[in-house]
Parts: C-alpha cells; sequence; structure tokens
C-alpha cells in the first residue's frame, strides 16, 4: 500500500521458493489516515485487504477489497462503526472458521476487546 495520493496496492506472489514480479492489485485502496491489514474474510484462502477508517472523515468504517487470486475488488464497507482511534486495530480468525474476523482493543487500566465476526 503506498500512502501517497494514489493509494495504489502492490502484490508480490510466492511461488514457494522465491517471490515473483511485483504486480498493481488495487489503483485505489488504504488513503492516508485509515489502519489497513490484510486477512482472509472471505475464507477462500486468498488474503483480502482490510481499510480501518479510524476516524477519517468523522467516520470508523471498515471497507474490505476482497482478493480473486489476481486483484483486489473494490471497497466494500463493512461496518458503519469498528474500531475508534482510541482502539488497535487487528485481524485474526477468532471463531475458528478459517475466516479473519475484525478486532478493535484497547489498552491500560480497563482494557477491553471487541470482535466483528466475518460473515
Amino acid at each position: 500500500m503506498t500512502r501517497d495520493p494514489k493509494n495504489d496496492v502492490f502484490a508480490r506472489l510466492s511461488d514457494r521458493t522465491k517471490f515473483v514480479a511485483l504486480g498493481l492489485w488495487s489503483a485505489f485502496f488504504c488513503r492516508t489516515g485509515e489502519v489497513c491489514l490484510t486477512g482472509d474474510v472471505s475464507g477462500d484462502r486468498c488474503s483480502d485487504v482490510i481499510a480501518f477508517n479510524h476516524g477519517l472523515d468523522g467516520t470508523n468504517a471498515v471497507f474490505i477489497g476482497l482478493s480473486n487470486g489476481a486483484g483486489f475488488g473494490p471497497a466494500t464497507k463493512a461496518h458503519d462503526f469498528f474500531c475508534t482511534k482510541s482502539q488497535n486495530c487487528a485481524v485474526g480468525d477468532v471463531t475458528g472458521d478459517n475466516k479473519a474476523d475484525l478486532i478493535a482493543f484497547t489498552r491500560g487500566a480497563n482494557p477491553r476487546v471487541f470482535v466483528g465476526i466475518s460473515q
């Protein structure tokens, strides 16, 4: 993810022995200020891109670009309000269903964890 005005996403695939040519997988994803991660939210064994809006534009939405194995689809809103600016954003398979779930957590004297389960 370039984190520049273009907001391009590039991927370099593995052939199990080395990484092959770098390719443009999305022409616009993960704006500066968003928290961007990868995880297989659809359960198809391909890593998808996930952008936590993190308060950008006054919202806390989550957007997902699904992988088709050769690129990422357009950003689709997956949640209206998840992972505020005061929280840490993460992804991981919390439920054991082979799909990455959304995770937001706080630290400090009163730590809390919130999970958005993939459908």
